[in-house]
């Protein structure tokens, strides 16, 4: 009974195709194959890599930038493995986590960063630049990061700053809870100097405010200095950092910047005790954030075409496409022989 639902003419007609026909067939299917072989990289055309995309080159973190907005620890302190502390540029403008030599980096604060409304600030009291401790995506959003100091057994780490110049003062100072300001220096002045100490009592990701009240080139020479757990002082070479402030900064157009919104509003400063707050204002003091917390404010991934794995998908389904051709062209010439 089984034999009854066989169809001898069809059965038929394939077993008496002319040879040729089915030669054709046979080598239609074996192009088509090879075609779908090399279309998902199986055979990697002359010149290219096994993957069939050539590597890109790595990233040179040292060369020179200018970085007038995003996320950055300007001070980010390690250890070297053998005891030492390491000081370096940790930003998420080009990349994610990229460390750069500080004395590579130029940190732009444009012309947008001006506002009166830092005259209300007590310790402050005029216009200036003004960096937020809450990131504002037009603007650079420099911080400091000691975590790494802890595999090397360090908790407590001063950030010396052995010299500070340029045209005016800079202000690096926090927000109280309850409106109040307090300074970041040991001294508890709101004024960066020469000598000034930053003490970061735990290792932490931190981020306060910074005011300039002078436009151009401001330079600091920082070290980090501590004393690990087993009693070992240890102290970083001297890092070098470049602030350019406003428009006329010497250095402003030196090397390859991340540009970001020169038309954008001014950054608006935190409120004295007991006014308004106003949009944007930084938030409670101190709260360092979260061990390996990403930077909050959004951020913008680079537009890098196909990827290495849209590539062999799209060449997979062409592959698809030719072989059901293929095999339709086929069975097409069995059934007219």
């Amino acid at each position: 009974m089984l034999q009854d639902l066989h169809t001898p003419a069809l059965s038929s007609s394939v077993n008496k195709a002319p040879v040729r026909y089915r030669g054709l067939a046979l080598r239609a299917a074996s192009v088509v194959v090879a075609g779908s072989l090399l279309s998902v990289g199986g055979v990697p055309p002359l010149g290219s890599t096994i993957s069939g995309i050539a590597p890109l080159p790595s990233a040179q973190a040292q060369d020179r930038v200018v970085l007038d907005h995003g996320h950055m620890d300007a001070f980010n302190v390690g250890t070297d493995g053998a005891g030492g502390l390491v000081m370096s540029l940790k930003e998420d403008v080009t990349g994610s986590h990229v460390l750069r030599d500080p004395s590579t980096v130029t940190i732009k604060v444009g012309d947008h960063a001006y506002t009166e409304q830092t005259q209300s600030i007590p310790g402050v009291e005029r216009a200036t630049y003004f960096l937020p401790q809450t990131q504002q995506a037009n603007l650079p959003w420099p911080g400091w990061d000691t975590q790494g100091v802890r595999e090397g057994g360090f908790e407590s780490i001063d950030l010396v700053f052995e010299e500070v110049s340029g045209p005016g003062n800079v202000f690096v100072f926090q927000q109280e809870a309850f409106g109040g300001f307090h300074g970041m220096t040991t001294d508890g002045a709101m004024v960066l100097r020469s000598g000034s100490v930053i003490r970061q009592e735990q290792a932490a990701h931190v981020h306060v405010n910074w005011a300039f009240d002078a436009p151009g080139t401001y330079v600091m020479k920082v070290r980090a200095a501590g004393t690990s757990n087993s009693g070992v002082q240890a102290s970083s070479a001297t890092a070098t950092y470049t602030w350019e402030v406003g428009s006329g900064g010497a250095g402003a157009t030196d090397g390859a910047a991340a540009s970001g919104a020169s038309n954008a509003p001014s950054a608006a400063a935190p409120s004295a005790p007991g006014a308004p707050s106003a949009p944007g204002a930084p938030s409670a003091p101190g709260a360092p954030s979260a061990p390996g917390a990403p930077s909050t404010g959004p951020k913008q991934l680079p537009n890098t075409g196909s990827s290495v794995f849209s590539l062999p998908i799209a060449g997979l389904g062409l592959g698809v496409i030719v072989l059901g051709a293929g095999l339709v062209f086929a069975t097409r010439r069995l059934w007219s022989a």
